[in-house]
């Protein structure tokens, strides 16, 4: 008898935390999409659908393996822009690895519960030239889901967006891992 109501329990919370992170998801997602539509005056944006979140994933392994030496650690917190500040160390250390890692997704967004004009969906295969594509993964939480890891892509930069939430919005903290695109070259036909 008590092990099932320890069950249930333990059920019910798994759902409030999936329940909660999947609003906090969307949350973010209408944040950068208000962010970048602001910043190109009305022109359309295509999102990709897929929100996979394999980078932050890759980026959270590589940074596990690398405590078991301070040399490799310092070096790769450098080279991804990660400094020594409480926000970092809350996120970034053992007792946060395994659930972050956890979260890994590879799903779709629900176009439905992006509340923006002018975004129109990015279908598989579509070529982009012209297009102003957003790329957003699926946000990593901490465990006292406070920060949220997310990847984002758009025009010529890229990199994982560390939020914070404070009074139940979500802030941007600082990008880790940013990297610049180049942008293909468009053949002209004489």
């Amino acid at each position: 008898m008590s092990s099932s109501i320890l069950f249930l329990t333990l059920f019910m919370l798994s759902f409030d935390f999936f329940v909660q992170t999947e609003n906090d998801d969307y949350l973010i997602l209408n944040k950068i999409v208000s962010e970048v539509k602001n910043r190109n005056h009305k022109k359309p944006i295509y999102i990709e659908t897929n929100n996979n979140n394999e980078f932050v994933v890759l980026i959270i392994k590589n940074l596990k393996e690398a405590q078991k030496n301070e040399i490799v650690l310092d070096s790769l917190k450098q080279s991804y822009n990660i400094d020594d500040n409480i926000v970092f160390e809350t996120i970034f250390n053992k007792n946060e690895y395994d659930l972050l890692i956890s979260q890994k997704a590879n799903f779709n967004w629900n176009m439905k519960k992006i509340n923006t004009e002018n975004i129109y969906l990015k279908k598989n295969n579509e070529i982009n030239l012209g297009k102003l594509v957003l790329t957003v993964s699926k946000p990593i939480y901490v465990k006292n889901n406070n920060y949220a890891l997310v990847y984002y892509s758009f025009k010529s930069s890229s990199g994982i967006i560390v939020y914070e939430k404070k009074e139940n919005k979500w802030i941007q903290f600082k990008m880790i891992c940013p990297m610049l695109i180049q942008q293909k070259a468009k053949y002209i036909k004489q």
